[in-house]
């Protein structure tokens, strides 16, 4: 059992799989709380360092989706480390993939979203008391995922959900913490995201010409909501993880 004591400086360890995939508007509000942080990127082949070395656990998105074991073999590495941080109850906050392999590790279903979302689309909040959404009842929230959570793992509660996905954000107390969801874009965020090989195109086949930009317009009308609600989760988390 780990022995909790307050700190004033938390030492974050951020996983990170892809160049684009970094916490954007968080890195503000972590640099702005004090926070130390270590990023360590696993697309390209740096290593899992001892999680002694640190108090909390950030776990970024990505392209890849949580089964392709063979394609990125480094991701079961990924789930065997989440899965031993948590079972301690150590801070924990997941992001897109993060949200999901969150659950793939601790004992949930994750598989192929039976209605895939991008864009920025409705979210219901489930625990209107959680620090992290409270009074929130419903806000619109940046999406762009291919797979979802099917089944919670055991011992989580499901925070939020949408009208297409029934999980999109989980929570084992106030200390582990995940969202389907992107709450960490900034205004930069899509613009990076467009220039992924591939990215763009699917994106218009999927839903049009006109998306990115549409797109674009649509999260910079909604930026100052989504960041608002980036500082009550990011700031609620980092409270319970200093205990």
């Amino acid at each position: 059992m780990e022995v909790r004591r307050r700190r004033s400086v938390i030492r974050i360890l951020i996983l990170q799989h892809l160049e684009q995939g970094h916490p954007w508007y968080l890195r503000g509000l972590m640099d702005a709380a004090g926070c130390s942080t270590r990023t360590v990127r696993l697309d390209r082949g740096e290593t899992l360092p001892p999680p002694t070395d640190f108090d909390a656990l950030v776990v970024m998105g990505g392209v890849m989706q949580v089964w392709e074991e063979d394609a990125w073999p480094w991701l079961a590495d990924e789930k065997r480390y989440i899965r031993d941080w948590v079972m301690v109850d150590r801070p924990y906050l997941g992001i897109c993939l993060g949200h999901q392999l969150l659950a793939a590790a601790c004992g949930g279903t994750v598989g192929p979203a039976a209605q895939p979302e991008i864009g920025v689309l409705a979210v219901e909040t489930l625990a209107t008391s959680h620090p992290a959404f409270a009074p929130a009842t419903a806000a619109e929230r940046l999406q762009w995922h291919l797979a979802e959570v099917t089944v919670p793992p055991p011992g989580f509660s499901v925070l939020a959900r949408s009208g297409r996905c029934a999980v999109q954000a989980l929570g084992r107390g106030e200390r582990v913490l995940s969202v389907q969801y992107h709450v960490e874009a900034d205004l930069g965020t899509l613009p990076a995201w467009f220039t992924l090989e591939g990215v763009r195109r699917a994106l218009v086949d999927e839903l049009g010409a006109d998306a990115p930009a549409a797109f674009q317009r649509h999260a910079e009308a909604a930026m100052p909501v989504l960041n608002a609600h980036a500082r009550q989760l990011f700031g609620a988390w980092l409270a319970a993880a200093r205990g």
